[in-house]
């Protein structure tokens, strides 16, 4: 069995996943230091969600079968507003491809964009829907925060329901409620790459100096 870190650092309001991989049975969280910097919310038999409340630092302890696995929590001031790019999203950065193209793009700062990052890499043969999106049935359910967006945007990543992926080709407007999950940063040729029909698309955490070809 092994833990997916033995450290975090984040920025205070952030969440993050951790994750004990390759166990079985019970697994018991606990926060053994530090209760005031972090707290921590079961999802999935194997995943705890991580939300930063103060600077500090913080424990968290996994005990399955008898073993204890822990890891060290580092949290720090929240960004000042302003900055050229924020924390998540250099964290969290992805590459979508499909049709014989590459598109970088990130995911946001919520829990079912961090449970979509631990999943990463997946590949999918996702289907064709009303000429502007392509959508798959995922195994497992993610966590949800749905609401109507103002606008759908070309590029953008979203949930439908607890376990529906979605990405979308085109813009338009919608009374449906989705989740969102995170954006192709220049989606100029996604919609050619995706094509008219089903199509396999890969999703893969991405390299730095990653760009679109």
């Amino acid at each position: 069995m092994q833990q997916t870190r033995s450290n975090l650092t984040m920025s205070v309001n952030q969440k993050k996943n951790l994750k004990l991989q390759n166990s079985s049975g019970k697994i018991t969280w606990s926060i053994l230091s530090g209760k005031k910097c972090v707290s921590i919310k079961k999802s999935g038999s194997k995943t705890v969600v991580v939300t930063a409340n103060q600077k500090g630092t913080a424990v968290i302890q996994a005990k399955n079968k008898g073993k204890k696995f822990t890891c060290r929590v580092t949290v720090k001031s929240r960004q000042p507003s302003g900055g050229s790019q924020k924390e998540e999203e250099v964290q969290m950065r992805m590459v979508i491809r499909a049709g014989g193209k590459s598109f970088p793009a990130v995911l946001y700062n919520n829990e079912a964009a961090a449970a979509v990052w631990e999943k990463l890499p997946m590949t999918f043969y996702m289907s064709e829907m009303n000429g502007n999106e392509k959508y798959y049935f995922m195994d497992e359910e993610l966590p949800v925060d749905a609401s109507v967006p103002e606008a759908v945007h070309e590029g953008d990543l979203m949930l439908y329901g607890s376990d529906c992926l979605v990405l979308f080709y085109k813009d338009f407007r919608t009374s449906y409620r989705y989740t969102p999950l995170g954006r192709v940063e220049n989606p100029s040729g996604i919609a050619k790459a995706l094509g008219t029909g089903d199509v396999q698309v890969v999703f893969e955490r991405a390299e730095l100096g990653t760009t679109a070809n």
